[in-house]
């Protein structure tokens, strides 16, 4: 679309995508549609097959460029996030990596007082200005597991 730009398929060998718990919406009304609800609601579109619509009309490998969750849902999050892929890799969409963002917690864009807790390490005040990196185990430990599964 934008030649000036100097961009063109042959400089593009894989695609990525971010995708998060709160990234999908009903519109018109701005209504967010929760990953976390259960029964899931009937709009919640997989990740497998989101990536299925991506691949077919970009015909490109795929990364997840971004993906994580807040709080106690981050083991969950991911393990689905595993499965999604799986489940994609299994009918022939070539997704060849995931990227865990924020690795470490970070605070909020507008609220640097408000600490997400969505990193494999939450950061927590070590007296005065010192941050300590304190590992989330069930985090980590689904983590292993899916990775374990993905690289077979």
């Amino acid at each position: 679309k934008e030649p000036e730009l100097g961009g063109g398929p042959p400089y593009v060998d894989i695609a990525g995508i971010n995708f998060y718990h709160s990234n999908q919406w009903q519109h018109p009304g701005s209504t967010r549609i929760h990953w976390h609800k259960l029964p899931r609601d009937t709009r919640w579109v997989p990740l497998h097959r989101l990536l299925g619509y991506f691949y077919k009309r970009y015909q490109l490998p795929l990364l997840i460029a971004e993906t994580s969750h807040v709080g106690i849902g981050r083991a969950a999050w991911i393990r689905e996030i595993g499965e999604e892929i799986l489940v994609a890799r299994q009918s022939g969409i070539p997704v060849e990596g995931v990227c865990l963002f924020p690795i470490l917690d970070r605070p909020d864009w507008e609220d640097l007082a408000h600490w997400h807790h969505s990193g494999l390490w939450d950061l927590q005040r070590d007296g005065g200005d010192s941050l300590r990196r304190v590992l989330n185990q069930p985090y980590y430990e689904e983590f292993c597991r899916v990775r374990e599964r993905l690289l077979v």
